[in-house]
């Protein structure tokens, strides 16, 4: 089963995108380690973002569906006491 940020053509792009730094950073030795590390990081962080980012979109949905039935419960509820 696939989550919803895995059908995303930027969470695939970036996936990419990390499997071409770790490429890339296999060049940088020495002075350069400190740079190669963050920016191995940094290129990591873009696709869990992505992920965290359309989660909480999701979550954000589920939770005005629950708002609404609350809503429409309360309301309910007030126009029988008015009877």
């Amino acid at each position: 089963m696939a989550f919803g940020h895995e059908k995303l053509d930027v969470y695939r792009l970036s996936i990419v995108y990390v499997a071409w730094v770790y490429e890339k950073a296999n060049s940088l030795k020495g002075v350069h380690r400190p740079a190669r590390d963050q920016w191995l990081r940094a290129s990591q962080s873009i696709p869990l973002n992505i992920a965290e980012g359309n989660g909480k979109q999701h979550r954000q949905i589920e939770g005005d569906i629950s708002r609404l039935h609350v809503a429409r419960h309360w309301n309910v509820r007030q126009y029988r006491m008015s009877w």
